[in-house]
């Protein structure tokens, strides 16, 4: 051969020496300046990710996480868990008393009032618990209770925000009912008068105890506050008297009323000799017509003074 030909060699185009200019560093990794290799300066670390040209990390955004290094973009966290800094590498389990329901939370939002939520049971975070596909509006009844914010049941309440169990509703106070996801004193409802409602009652059960013979309930009735509310003297009050009809049942003719009086089929109480016992369905009807005749007297008095006043 000619000394002075030159041997040409074909070299690959990714070769290194066959780069004619710059080349663009690799999605996963960042070059700084002056970088000679084709991995660049180095592998994006954990927390952080690298796309196609990046001289630098980027950070994983809040509410998002790169668990694994050589990344070229962040993973948002799942339901139930949350990244509150940038450059997270993991994203961590909501707490107790908080709800995280979105994908990407960033801040967990506090329970509300007559809410509650019970820790899911993880420890720590988990960087392989976001690797799991979540389909949308597949049935997931179970995981929900561990999500979001779980109302507390009916009879029961939580006035405070962050309720981090059920233990923490309340039951529902004396004299009132509650309905589910009760939070506030205004959201309660008072007791149906003619009836008594201890702690914990339910719309179902607040009608199940009625108020005591010979005292009237009105609205808000407690076990404790009944006894203020004595049957008048002179009127009886049976089992369910409300306050609206306290005056309704006056003491029948042959007995006498004092305070505190409740009616009883056997009840026998003559006020003197031949008196006569008045069963309860026929005292109704004597009842008005005893009114009416003691109206008439009063009126035949009135007419007598009267006369009598001017004649002298």
């Amino acid at each position: 051969a000619n000394a002075e030909e030159v041997q040409q060699i074909s070299l690959p185009p990714n070769h290194p020496l066959a780069l004619r200019a710059p080349q663009q560093c690799l999605a996963g990794t960042y070059c700084n300046a002056r970088a000679n290799s084709s991995l660049g300066t180095g592998l994006c670390p954990t927390g952080m990710y690298c796309s196609s040209g990046a001289s630098e990390p980027s950070p994983a955004p809040e509410g998002e996480f790169v668990g694994e290094i050589g990344r070229v973009r962040g993973r948002m966290c799942t339901p139930g868990k949350f990244a509150p800094n940038p450059s997270s590498p993991i994203c961590y389990p909501c707490p107790p008393g908080y709800s995280c329901p979105d994908f990407g939370t960033r801040t967990p939002f506090l329970c509300a009032r007559g809410t509650f939520r019970q820790s899911s049971g993880d420890e720590a975070g988990s960087v392989f618990d976001d690797e799991t596909p979540v389909v949308v509006g597949e049935s997931q009844s179970s995981s929900d209770s561990s999500i979001s914010c779980s109302p507390c049941v009916a009879g029961t309440w939580a006035v405070l925000r962050g309720t981090e169990d059920e233990t923490g509703c309340d039951p529902c106070p004396a004299g009132r009912f509650c309905l589910g996801k009760t939070g506030n004193v205004s959201e309660t409802n008072p007791c149906p008068e003619g009836n008594i409602c201890g702690e914990g009652t339910t719309l179902e059960t607040a009608s199940k105890t009625l108020c005591f013979d010979g005292f009237y309930c009105g609205p808000g009735t407690s076990p404790t506050s009944v006894y203020e509310s004595l049957c008048l003297k002179e009127f009886y009050c049976p089992e369910g008297t409300t306050y609206a009809n306290r005056y309704n049942f006056r003491c029948p003719t042959g007995f006498y009323c004092p305070p505190g009086t409740g009616w009883k089929p056997d009840m026998d109480v003559p006020l003197r000799p031949n008196s006569a016992y008045v069963k309860y369905n026929d005292f109704l009807v004597l009842q008005v017509a005893g009114q009416f005749c003691l109206r008439q007297l009063h009126a035949a008095e009135y007419k007598y003074i009267q006369a009598t006043n001017e004649a002298n």
